[in-house]
């Protein structure tokens, strides 16, 4: 509820347009880590090995994959791009997508 929050919590209406929250960019220029929608990435649900080398894909596959940076819809506690979430990667959500990049 933090763009539009005349809405209500849990409307797509609350999805900023990228960009438009530049105080929150990382030490590189990256953009909208966290919030709007929870992040899908590339691991899988597990436990990351102790020292973690590659550690994009998870060494034991789950059926879960997990997701990132919390959303419009989640509390403002875990709205940031640590927090760790999963969920069925064939399932479909208002608030699971995905961030693109690209070279500035």
């Amino acid at each position: 509820c933090y763009l539009n929050s005349a809405d209500g919590c849990g409307v797509p209406d609350n999805i900023a347009p990228v960009g438009s929250v530049p105080a929150g960019n990382g030490k590189w220029g990256q953009a909208d880590l966290a919030g709007n929608i929870e992040e899908w990435t590339r691991d899988s649900y597990g436990v990351y090995p102790v020292p973690c080398s590659n550690c994009s894909a998870a060494p034991s596959p789950s059926v879960n994959s997990v997701l990132r940076g919390g959303s419009f819809f989640t509390d403002v506690t875990t709205t940031i791009a640590s927090v760790r979430d999963t969920a069925d990667p064939n399932g479909a959500y208002v608030t699971y997508g995905a961030r693109c990049a690209r070279t500035p």
